[in-house]
């Protein structure tokens, strides 16, 4: 197959964004002649579904007044009919569904392709950027990979490259950086199609590891089970999707956890109580977590109500009394 090709591009967030634009760029470089552009519909969130949620790629695609499409999975199969050109190449990042036969045979094999911000087989799934946060891990990459229609990040892969995490990455941060890694490697391989499907390679399946999709009970914390950098690696992870969750005063309510992150030091009035116990230390709510280790909080949300300082929280609830013990959370 030779350039420049007519390439179907389907995305949703800011990672995929940070791909597209890098494809976008070439056409100068004869990459592409022609470039559409899939999307999910926009979605009405907030209270009440007020807000209407324009997914990024699609309010980039608008700028660009290039012409994008916004099927619902049951359209999906016949998007086909309405494309000016029969795709080349098919290129996903972030769209998050398996696309149906009547599409992927559109081009020849291995020439629908997918973006994948893990080093396959490794963290197969939707949420493998959050997952390598949560578990602690020291690498993760950027996967090209083929596609198949009926298994998510099971094809062969066509290139790789790895990222180390250092620090204390957020899911924004290393979102960004492996963005940009991606961006690199996909139009590399473009560039270089014919190459890399001919030295593409089997996943190895003794090496699979799952980054399952994000659920509501992700964010519910056990400080009996959890020691304070768990509760921090989660709450970097997740917290964008998912506030951090626990019960308080020993009942029922779940209180949302905001600016949160382990506390140094030893806290001699929590030294003999049980993990779930607290104290205000400053300004900062310091809550006793598994293997002696402490979280502190700035911030938290009762039910129902706004999110305020922990000094603010403590002074409204507590009173003149120095610890909290409070039951682990209802799962």
């Amino acid at each position: 197959m030779q350039r420049p090709f007519n390439i179907l591009f389907l995305g949703s967030d800011s990672f995929s964004v940070d791909v597209f634009k890098a494809i976008y760029q070439k056409k100068h470089l004869d990459l592409y002649n022609n470039l559409s552009v899939i999307t999910p519909p926009p979605a009405r969130t907030g209270r009440r579904l007020k807000e209407l949620k324009i997914p990024p790629l699609l309010a980039l695609s608008n700028e660009l007044q290039l012409r994008s499409f916004t099927p619902r999975d049951v359209e999906l199969a016949d998007i086909y009919t309405y494309l000016d050109t029969r795709p080349d190449v098919i290129l996903t990042a972030s769209y998050g569904h398996l696309l149906p036969s009547s599409l992927l045979n559109l081009v020849p094999p291995k020439q629908a392709i997918n973006v994948h911000p893990s080093l396959l087989p490794k963290l197969r799934g939707a949420a493998p950027i959050q997952w390598s946060i949560a578990r602690q891990l020291h690498e993760t990459g950027v996967s090209i990979q083929t596609m198949q229609d009926d298994v998510f990040d099971s094809g062969d892969i066509l290139y790789q490259k790895s990222y180390k995490i250092t620090d204390k990455p957020t899911y924004n941060s290393l979102s960004k950086d492996l963005g940009q890694i991606a961006a690199e490697c996909a139009t590399n391989v473009l560039e270089n199609l014919n190459y890399y499907i001919h030295n593409s390679r089997k996943q190895d399946p003794s090496e699979i590891t799952h980054a399952p999709k994000v659920h509501r009970k992700i964010g519910f914390v056990d400080f009996n089970k959890m020691p304070a950098s768990v509760v921090d690696s989660r709450y970097r992870a997740f917290g964008h999707q998912r506030p951090l969750s626990g019960n308080l005063l020993q009942s029922n309510t779940l209180h949302q956890f905001h600016d949160i992150e382990p506390y140094p030091g030893i806290i001699e009035i929590l030294e003999d109580v049980q993990p779930g116990s607290a104290t205000l230390l400053g300004d900062k709510l310091i809550i006793k977590c598994a293997d002696m280790s402490y979280l502190q909080v700035k911030s938290l949300k009762p039910p129902g109500k706004r999110i305020m300082s922990a000094h603010e929280w403590w002074n409204g609830h507590k009173h003149d009394l120095k610890v909290v013990n409070f039951t682990k959370p209802l799962l």
